[in-house]
């Protein structure tokens, strides 16, 4: 029986309620890009909304960013979800390789993730709130 690294299921073991187990293909780090841009949006707008708090302007409206902007939940949420898909970016061969039958294709790497399904549900909900792009 080989180890499971910890936090991933093995073969026998059932997910935790309130985890998903999600696949995550190696792509080179494409998929921290968005992330991180998300990252940058998120972090601005709590660090605006965090200042009219401390000091509200008497000429403007404060900024209430609603659920779940507000608060900086949305921007932990991503910032767990970077913290853990960072790790399954760009291993390099050092992993080992995927071959087919007959060895002529090679398959990407995976990782199976367990994340927090209340993470998942609320970065659906940070999309919607956000808005499609342009």
């Amino acid at each position: 029986m080989t180890e499971q690294p910890t936090g991933h299921p093995g073969p026998s073991e059932e997910t935790r309620p309130g985890q998903r187990i999600v696949l995550v293909v190696d792509l080179d780090g494409e998929p921290l890009t968005p992330l991180r841009a998300l990252e940058e949006i998120l972090l601005c707008l709590s660090t605006w909304e965090d200042d009219d708090r401390q000091d509200p302007g008497t000429d403007t409206e404060p900024l209430r960013l609603q659920a779940p902007l507000a608060d900086r939940v949305a921007l932990a949420a991503v910032q767990r979800l970077v913290a853990a898909l960072a790790p399954t970016q760009s291993q390099g061969p050092g992993r080992g390789r995927l071959l087919t039958p007959g060895g002529r294709y090679e398959h990407a790497p995976m990782t199976a993730l367990t994340l927090p399904a209340a993470d998942i549900e609320l970065l659906c909900a940070t999309a919607a709130a956000l808005g499609p792009p342009g």
